[in-house]
């Protein structure tokens, strides 16, 4: 996995799984271990009336954009949760893959946010001893 600083402020890292799937991520201040996951491919039209969630690769975006395929109006990624410090270091998320899989296997936002956790708390125990 390769992980990327992709914002500075407010931290936003993206994680890369060699090409399979990648994951953007923003920790939320003040609470350790919970993250927000954002979609690349799921979208919600951002019409009060419409609101309709719709789905569109990366290749599709590129050629028809990111409106909604209702309306035509502007739509917005999708975001979910992401807690990694659950009980038994199983970390939970929001998104339709953990949820239909009732947490038997992790799902890819799951993944890199533990991922993320270890690089994270890995650097703060190496502050905090005074490391490189």
């Amino acid at each position: 996995m390769k992980l990327t600083l992709t914002q500075p402020a407010p931290p936003r890292f993206t994680v890369d799984n060699d090409r399979l799937w990648t994951v953007h991520l923003e920790p939320i201040p003040g609470e350790r271990g919970r993250f927000r996951a954002v979609s690349e491919t799921n979208f919600r039209c951002a019409n009060e009336l419409c609101r309709k969630v719709f789905t569109r690769t990366v290749k599709r975006q590129l050629e028809w954009g990111a409106d909604c395929p209702g309306c035509g109006c502007a739509a917005e990624r999708v975001e979910y949760l992401v807690n990694v410090l659950e009980p038994h270091g199983s970390p939970v998320c929001r998104c339709e893959a953990y949820t239909t899989t009732r947490g038997i296997r992790g799902c890819k936002h799951s993944e890199a946010a533990l991922y993320l956790f270890g690089k994270l708390e890995a650097a703060a125990s190496a502050e905090r001893q005074g490391g490189p």
